[in-house]
């Protein structure tokens, strides 16, 4: 084999270089044959544009003397071409193909020969027509020789292959330094880390900097490396894990054997393979239930029992069937059997029939002289022969003592079970008793509830009818104070019941749109007198931004406030008592929402740090409090603390004994509610006057005389005609007799009560249409779901004239007629008469912010500067003193924003 053959098969570096040297020289060889005969083709068109030229030029100078067959004119006119080298001959022939004239180059000179010589070489020809006068008088012929296009064309070849040589050469040189570079060093690289690795050094690594094919390659190459590296470290590890793991293995199973032979459970190693086989061989003959057929074929398990092969038992089941050797027990084992423990034995087969490898029974055995064993059996299948039952695990644990444990046990359950029986008779007997102790407790409160409304339901309803009555701003404003601390003293009536009902965990919040300003403003009326009395000063602080309404229980939140403030006024002899107000908009809610905040804060006596909390428990008052001075149930923090925790709420208090105390309060996520809703939910008890209804009639069914009047006093001005009837007796009577349209029944009346009255109504055909309303004081739940099954509608006392006629309207045909809208509702139009002319813009801002705040004073003071500012804002004045002193807060803020809204 030659150097060559031998470098081509063992070295990449040949090959490529071979391989460049015959590519490049193709490549150039093939360049330098297309420029030779480029040269070439431009020679012949040089020498034939040099022909073209020459031959018109001679053709042009010869016409003269061929014409006239001027020889020697001719002649000079051809030597003086001649000059020319690469012409070699020139022809001139007459018409007749008569040659004039021959010149031919002869030792580089040129000789003219005679006519007729015959000329021939490998020679360009070019030849012409010499005309006269449109008329061929000859033809001139030039010869040019190729001699020296050829010389020049063997120095053009020397030159290209000169050049092929050079670039052949030199693109060579700059590949392979290229490829060197590139390939071949990266290569050797990757050669010498291989080696390496061959040689068993793992922790070799190779350094490619380029990030193309090689480097990459070497990047994978040195992770192969590293994996290659961690893997023999792994293999190490593993081996010797393993080496370490066959060594814990062989203690293992020396573990085991010892544990096996030393276990004090009785532990057997069984093959069941050929029961398993015996089993399937009976598959035709057994069908769907294979423990019906072991009963009826009793040789079956018998059959069973001599397939198995016991592999290995231990020393604690010698002992437990009173054994000594194992070939003794092996050569009496069927006599261990009882027919309790041949039930076991039909239950392992049972397992194996239905390919389950593991079950847990109790079973008894014998010992060899015929003592009885109970023991906890467990039968499974060791891990791996599953298939072949080749290896079954029995354990038996002797719980012959735990049975007597049991039997023992028992006695003491049944012992037990008569005790329970005689305490549950007991307790049934004492929950009897809690029971009747508990309805007598509702009952209480029921009739409590029924007879305290009662009497409130007429204090509170004919103030009502009176404010309607009296036009007297002082009397009015005593009417609505008497009218306040009317539902004042019910709330704190209610406290009582409240509290039972915040126990029984059936006291309810009804939602509506609640003024704020109003509402607290309502506080400044109903303590006036108290504080007007103490000296004291009460500040409400209504920031000017509050919503106008807000979605509350107003009349529980009422309730809160009367009874913090009760307790600021009570407490508090000197300084002042201070109502704030606020809000405000988390982040991450709506906008339709916020967190309503307020505070109580006085000046007085104060509460020990210590009992903060304890003043929320009820019926509980700080220590050293006087009964005899400040009175008080202990109810009302209570109760105020579970109404705001059903609100979402939350209250804490700071005190600090002698310089006052502090509650504050903040309901969560409260719902911004439209004044469209504030003034419907304010303008209930609106104008009955544009309400008519059309004539029918009203029977009433109350025992008391001044409920049927108040209600009479209410239908005052209604084309009604109204029944009265003192029981529920009367009322069926005269329901019967006259039929009426509507009737009011009262659900507590002697002799026949409302509910008794009621049934009897829905039973009668002529009746049961009449729709009746239930009017009860009671405030019981119970109650409450009794008569919505019984009546059409009802209503709780005390009863306002408002409520009254709205839910009569429900039932009654009647219309609504559109009155005349007082002087304070037509404001818009007053102004755009004339008549009350509203000050400068911001005149208004001050007196919109006093009227948001409800700060009547501030209002009565603001008129007398608005009539001091000019004649003009005189009846405005008037109109603002008027409703302030009548403390009518939503005439006046209807008021002034429509002035505001005017301004705008």
């Amino acid at each position: 084999m030659s150097i060559i053959a031998k470098l081509w098969e063992n070295s990449i570096q040949t090959k490529i270089g071979l391989s460049l040297i015959a590519v490049t020289t193709i490549v150039l060889t093939v360049f330098g044959i297309y420029q030779y005969f480029d040269h070439k083709s431009r020679k012949l068109a040089e020498i034939d544009q040099l022909a073209e030229i020459t031959t018109n030029r001679l053709r042009k100078n010869l016409i003269l003397s061929v014409w006239n067959y001027d020889e020697k004119q001719v002649e000079e006119s051809v030597t003086s071409e001649m000059n020319e080298k690469r012409i070699y001959a020139v022809l001139i022939r007459e018409t007749q193909e008569n040659t004039i004239l021959t010149a031919k180059k002869r030792n580089k000179k040129w000789q003219i020969v005679e006519a007729g010589s015959e000329i021939s070489d490998d020679l360009v020809i070019k030849s012409k027509d010499i005309v006269k006068k449109n008329a061929k008088i000859g033809v001139v012929s030039v010869y040019f020789t190729k001699k020296f296009m050829r010389q020049d064309l063997r120095q053009e070849i020397i030159k290209i292959t000169l050049i092929t040589i050079f670039l052949d050469i030199a693109l060579l040189f700059f590949l392979m330094l290229i490829i060197r570079k590139n390939l071949l060093s990266p290569l050797d690289i990757l050669v010498r880390g291989v080696r390496h690795l061959a040689k068993g050094e793992l922790d070799f690594r190779i350094e490619i900097r380029s990030r193309d094919e090689l480097g990459r390659l070497a990047d994978c190459f040195n992770m192969m490396a590293g994996e290659l590296f961690r893997n023999h470290i792994k293999l190490n590890d593993e081996i010797a894990e393993r080496k370490k793991a066959e060594e814990e293995l062989r203690k293992s199973e020396e573990r085991f054997r010892n544990l096996f032979e030393n276990s004090p459970v009785s532990l057997w190693e069984e093959d069941f393979s050929e029961v398993k086989s015996y089993l399937r061989s009976l598959k035709d003959d057994v069908g769907d239930n294979i423990e019906q057929y072991l009963a009826d074929h009793p040789e079956v398990p018998a059959q069973c029992a001599e397939r198995i092969r016991i592999t290995d038992i231990n020393q604690a089941s010698l002992k437990l069937h009173g054994a000594k050797t194992k070939e003794e027990l092996f050569e009496n084992l069927t006599a261990t059997f009882t027919p309790d423990s041949w039930q076991a034995f039909r239950k392992e087969l049972v397992a194996i029939w239905e390919e389950r490898h593991q079950i847990e029974t109790e079973a008894v055995v014998q010992t060899l002289d015929g003592m009885p064993r109970y023991v906890s059996l467990r039968w499974q299948v060791s891990p791996g022969h599953e298939e072949t039952l080749s290896s079954v695990l029995v354990s038996l644990t002797d719980i012959s003592e735990r049975k007597k444990s049991e039997d023992r046990l028992a006695a003491i359950n049944i012992r037990l079970e008569e005790l329970v029986d005689e305490r549950t008779r007991d307790l049934a007997k004492s929950m009897e008793e809690a029971r009747a102790a508990s309805h007598a407790k509702s009952e209480f409160l029921a009739n409590m509830s029924h007879e305290i409304r009662t009497p409130m339901n007429a204090i509170l309803g004919f103030s009502e009818i009176m404010k309607a009555r009296v036009s007297d701003p002082k009397l009015s404003h005593y009417l609505e104070s008497i009218h306040t601390s009317g539902k004042s003293l019910l709330s704190l009536i209610n406290d009582i019941l409240d509290l039972s009902k915040v126990e029984a965990g059936k006291l309810k919040l009804e939602y509506s749109a609640v003024s704020p300003q109003r509402l607290f403003n309502e506080m400044r009326t109903l303590f006036s007198q108290k504080i007007k009395e103490k000296g004291l000063d009460l500040i409400i602080d209504i920031p000017s931004e509050m919503p106008e309404a807000l979605l509350l229980d107003e009349a529980r939140l009422r309730q809160i406030l009367i009874n913090l403030i009760g307790n600021a006024v009570k407490f508090t002899d000197t300084g002042h008592i201070r109502l704030s107000v606020g809000y405000r908009c988390p982040g991450d809610i709506r906008h339709s929402a916020l967190d309503f905040i307020f505070s109580v804060e006085d000046t007085g006596a104060g509460i020990p740090e210590d009992q903060c909390e304890s003043v929320f428990e009820a019926f509980s008052q700080a220590k050293g409090q006087k009964f005899s001075k400040f009175g008080g149930t202990g109810l009302g923090l209570t109760i105020t603390r579970h109404l705001i925790e059903m609100m979402d709420g939350r209250i804490t208090v700071s005190s600090e004994v002698g310089r006052g105390t502090l509650f504050n309060i903040i309901i969560k996520e409260v719902e911004v509610a439209s004044a469209d809703a504030l003034t419907a939910s304010r303008e209930k008890q609106a104008d009955f006057d544009s309400i008519m209804f059309e004539q029918g009639t009203i029977l009433i069914a109350d025992d008391i005389d001044y409920n049927r009047e108040l209600v009479t006093s209410f239908f005052e001005g209604y084309d009604l005609t109204l029944l009265e009837a003192e029981n529920g007796r009367e009322a069926i009577e005269k329901a019967r007799e006259l039929r009426p349209d509507l009737i009011l029944l009262d659900m507590k009346m002697p002799e026949m009560d409302g509910y008794e009255a009621a049934a009897v109504l829905r039973k009668e055909d002529d009746l049961k249409e009449i729709p009746v309303i239930a009017v009860t004081a009671s405030a019981m739940r119970e109650d409450e779901e009794m008569i919505k099954k019984l009546c059409d509608s009802y209503l709780r006392k005390p009863v306002s004239r408002a409520d009254l006629v709205s839910e009569v309207m429900k039932f009654l045909p009647h219309t609504v007629t559109k009155r005349e809208p007082a002087v304070s509702e037509i404001a818009p139009r007053a102004v755009a008469e004339g008549t009350m002319i509203p000050p400068p813009a911001e005149e208004m801002e001050i007196l919109y912010d006093l009227t948001m705040s409800g700060d009547m004073d501030g209002i009565l003071e603001f008129t007398i500067h608005l009539e001091q500012m000019g004649s003009q804002y005189s009846p405005l004045a008037r109109e603002l003193r008027e409703l302030a002193r009548g403390f009518e807060d939503i005439r006046l803020l209807k008021l002034v924003r429509q002035y505001m809204e005017e301004k705008k």
